[in-house]
């Protein structure tokens, strides 16, 4: 029902992650603190930015813990190695 996909080879202020469900997009700049949000239904070319959009706040906030979900699923327990030891 998502996809998610991560960045990390950008800039490293931004690491943007980007969640595609059905009807929304959206993409997180964690460390930003700021955001896209798209609704693919009534903007399927995505030229309007809801993200700060009071009437999809409900919707935001339920992207936003589907989000956190992806990542923490995605996340490789495993540590990783930074040198030979």
């Amino acid at each position: 029902p998502w996809v998610l996909a991560e960045d990390d080879d950008l800039d490293p202020s931004t690491h943007p992650r980007t969640l595609h469900t059905p009807r929304y997009g959206m993409s997180c700049y964690f460390e930003r603190g700021d955001g896209e949000m798209y609704d693919k239904e009534k903007d399927p070319d995505e030229f309007r930015n809801v993200w700060n959009d009071p009437a999809y706040s409900r919707d935001k906030e339920e992207l936003l813990r589907l989000m956190l979900h992806a990542v923490v699923t995605a996340t490789d327990p495993e540590p990783k190695q930074l040198a030979d030891a």
